[in-house]
């Protein structure tokens, strides 16, 4: 798994170049501001002229009321959703957690697979803090990149590497800051923001599967890809439901996909 980890840092060294780049433009944006002044085209606004048709004033205002109403019932289930997503991502991951404190060694688990998921559920938890999302839409991304963070730093441990994930998350702290501090970001570079989250966050699980594979043995739980799909599942539909986002849309279903496979291995291999 070590050319994964290797891959893991380079993408990350790659990502903190882009970010210097962004910062730098954004710093030179207010000067350029000052120099290139618009052009004003003359256009001005034709008011419009043509029949108007209108409606009742109590018809309208009772189909208004009606689709609120429905409108109102959805959001206040979805996020009823969203907060029971919270509670239950506080524990996704304590499973694997339970395990490495018993057993005392990282046996069975890929570095690389914490390494890419840090990364990944970072950038996917930037996006809807950027765009302003309700918290309830990604709560669970805090809870499970925090126990991520931990699980990665104990898996270090276990294996000595301690000093170079710290660098990790050193340069990842850096990159984030940076990104953040770069000033306002267009759609399209939230759009690549969030298919690569949901690339990367994806990834990290193969490296995973992969050494379950090849060794025919798994450490990873059951119950945590249980809980995964069940969250990816709901997020599809309170995602469809309060923000329609498609990007954020297509990370849950292959975060369904990956974790489905990682269930089935769950039970074709035991660990010894």
């Amino acid at each position: 798994m070590e050319s994964h980890y290797q891959l893991a840092m380079k993408l990350l060294i790659a990502f903190l170049l882009l970010c210097q780049v962004a910062v730098a433009f954004a710093a030179t944006g207010p000067l350029l501001s000052k120099t290139l002044r618009p052009v004003s085209l003359g256009l001005h606004r034709v008011p419009s002229v043509g029949p108007q048709v209108t409606f009742p004033t109590s018809l309208a205002a009772t189909n208004r009321n009606e689709i609120s109403k429905k409108d109102d019932w959805k959001d206040s289930l979805a996020k009823a959703m969203g907060y029971v997503m919270g509670t239950g991502a506080m524990f996704v991951y304590a499973p694997i957690f339970v395990n490495l404190l018993r057993q005392g060694n990282a046996n069975g688990l890929a570095l690389s697979t914490w390494i890419f998921n840090v990364f990944g559920l970072s950038l996917a938890t930037l996006y809807p803090i950027i765009k302003g999302f309700p918290i309830t839409t990604y709560i669970e991304l805090i809870a499970a990149m925090a126990q991520s963070v931990v699980i990665m730093l104990l898996v270090a441990f276990y294996q000595g590497k301690v000093l170079e994930v710290s660098v990790y998350l050193g340069l990842l702290s850096c990159a984030l800051l940076a990104f953040v501090r770069s000033g306002p970001k267009s759609t399209k570079v939230m759009n690549v923001m969030q298919l690569a989250a949901s690339l990367i966050a994806n990834y990290a699980n193969f490296p995973q599967i992969l050494l379950s594979y090849q060794t025919k043995q798994t450490a990873w739980s059951g119950v945590t890809a249980a809980m995964s799909m069940t969250g990816c599942f709901i997020r599809i539909l309170t995602t469809f439901q309060l923000t329609k986002d498609p990007a954020v849309m297509g990370g849950y279903v292959l975060g369904f996909l990956t974790n489905s496979i990682l269930l089935t291995q769950s039970f074709v291999y035991k660990k010894a």
